[in-house]
């Protein structure tokens, strides 16, 4: 059965002429699609025949649409499942998020399986002992071995594979320190907490941090994690934040970037590339933004300045906001804005190389494809 080119596993002929070396499992609804569509590009160039399994129906178009070399297979129930992957060319399933159905494809154990998530950040998933259920954990670089250590999580050290951030082909990046005049600010807070209970969003005082940045005369690329309007007081503080934004435009003329035009019309790369500095917090954004070696403002909202900067490595090389101390707000957007030196500047160097591995090299993509493609020749 052909489901408007996506593949039926219970049609054994549609499965017959398929020699993929490598599959991608995904679980999840509309909303997490963001979480595989990052990885797409870094798949297609591996350079090996692929599928997407999912088990289900009702996502399967969409996957298919996000690429044009590989086959979506729907492998709704078990036996479906085990004739997926069970074909002979198969050796490895890379997965992009935490999803329950993950331990239903895991059981194949001649298969390699790797997680991949679909970000590095400091947050619980990045740690989450669940990993340990894979054969190997693909992470951007060193701080993502140590960060199980660090939080007490014991993985053995052949699961780890370093691989980079081959998503990062399109940022700029910053040849020296960055006082610009006017500046553009990325304000990014991730959203909710974690399963630790801690609270890492920063949203709630976004608010506050925009009209600091416009009081000094900045212009704001406005962009909350996707989640943040899944709740109505996330939602609420999105719209206050618009409404300041497209006030103060109208008043003042500096251009702000916010909404759909912020959200879904530029990727990633492109806002840190409009961005001169960002202001986050533990948001997989952070991560990715080192790459760019511009300065960057992290908001602690569950702990002081100083314990937030003495847990998370990459707080010792930005500007640190305790958001529950209003009358810091300020003193901190004036550092972020005014501050940078070249001491400031090859600190950031140093904490992107033990972030994000292979940083120097001009193809992004070299390791994580050198890393997958050697696992398929061994597998």
């Amino acid at each position: 059965m052909n489901l408007g080119g996506v593949l039926a596993t219970k049609d054994t002929k549609s499965l017959a002429g398929m020699k993929p070396s490598f599959a991608v499992f995904f679980d999840g609804d509309e909303s997490t699609l963001y979480q595989i569509a990052m990885w797409i590009k870094p798949f297609e160039n591996v350079g090996q025949e692929w599928i997407i399994i999912t088990r289900r129906p009702s996502m399967a178009g969409q996957l298919q649409a996000m690429t044009k070399k590989a086959k979506v297979v729907i492998a709704r129930d078990r036996d479906k499942l085990i004739e997926v992957c069970n074909l002979p060319t198969l050796k490895f399933i890379m997965y992009v998020n935490n999803a329950r159905e993950n331990t239903e494809v895991v059981r194949f154990p001649h298969l390699v399986h790797a997680q991949l998530m679909h970000g590095d950040s400091e947050k619980t998933a990045s740690f989450n002992p669940v990993s340990g259920m894979f054969t190997k954990i693909f992470v951007a670089g060193q701080a993502g071995v140590d960060r199980y250590a660090r939080n007490g999580v014991k993985v053995a050290a052949d699961k780890f594979e370093i691989v980079g951030r081959p998503q990062l082909g399109g940022m700029n990046v910053a040849e020296g320190p960055v006082n610009p005049k006017k500046p553009t600010v990325l304000v990014a807070p991730t959203w909710g907490g974690s399963a630790l209970g801690e609270e890492l969003s920063s949203l709630s005082v976004t608010p506050q941090i925009v009209e600091a940045l416009t009081k000094a005369g900045a212009s704001v690329i406005y962009r909350p994690h996707p989640f943040c309007s899944k709740t109505s007081e996330g939602a609420h503080t999105i719209s206050v934040v618009h409404e300041m934004l497209e006030q103060h435009a109208n008043k003042t003329g500096i251009k702000h970037v916010f909404g759909a035009a912020a959200e879904t019309e530029i990727t990633v790369n492109q806002a840190a590339n409009l961005s001169d500095m960002i202001v986050s917090d533990l948001s997989g954004i952070m991560s990715d933004w080192l790459f760019s070696l511009k300065p960057y403002l992290l908001v602690s909202m569950d702990q002081t300045a100083q314990e937030f900067t003495e847990r998370y490595p990459m707080a010792k090389t930005g500007v640190v906001l305790d958001g529950r101390a209003p009358a810091d707000f300020e003193p901190a957007i004036l550092r972020l804005l005014n501050t940078d030196t070249q001491a400031t500047y090859d600190a950031r160097k140093e904490m992107r190389e033990y972030y994000l591995a292979g940083a120097e090299n001009d193809d992004r993509a070299a390791l994580f494809n050198s890393v997958v493609n050697r696992i398929i020749s061994e597998a």
